[in-house]
């Protein structure tokens, strides 16, 4: 068995040493016995969505989320789309997960329209949000690390991982 790792945007999108969520999931799976690849789809670049299992795409400032919008433009959103509604798995942090949502509107009131396969929108501030948190999934306590200046709407039907 073989997991086929798409990672979008690896040269816009990796804010945060983004590239490191890959490498630890690769590893995670060859501990377990499973085959990893994992192919960088970078601005430009286009391959059919369809023959992966598993789609990242990390964290990037404003600027360069605003710059993978053009690129979405071509047909890029259209299979993005098309995975998520055939029920592919997303792991999107930062900017990645804001691209799944409706929009993006930065502090200075800059509106980038997105994918709309999530049902939120996010504003930005610019006063960050920056220091530990945990919430509650499920009985199970998750806890991270958060640096962000965007607050993020859920929709009416969609519910948050936790509380």
């Amino acid at each position: 068995m073989e997991i086929k790792i798409c990672h979008l945007y690896p040269d816009v999108l990796n804010l945060y040493g983004d590239r490191g969520n890959v490498i630890c999931m690769k590893k995670r799976l060859l501990w377990r016995g499973i085959d990893c690849s994992v192919t960088g789809l970078p601005i430009g670049e286009s391959l059919p969505l369809s023959e992966f299992d598993l789609f990242f795409i990390g964290g990037g400032q404003d600027f360069e989320q605003e710059i993978l919008l053009r690129d979405m433009g071509n047909h890029k959103a259209a299979e993005v789309k098309a995975a998520a509604e055939d029920g592919k798995p997303f792991l999107c942090v930062c900017g990645g997960y804001q691209l799944m949502g409706h929009y993006y509107e930065t502090a200075k009131g800059v509106r980038c329209d997105y994918l709309g396969v999530m049902d939120l929108y996010t504003v930005g501030a610019e006063k960050r949000m920056i220091g530990n948190f945990a919430f509650d999934f499920e009985g199970t306590p998750v806890v991270g690390f958060e640096n962000h200046s965007g607050q993020t709407f859920l929709g009416e039907d969609t519910a948050p991982l936790g509380r």
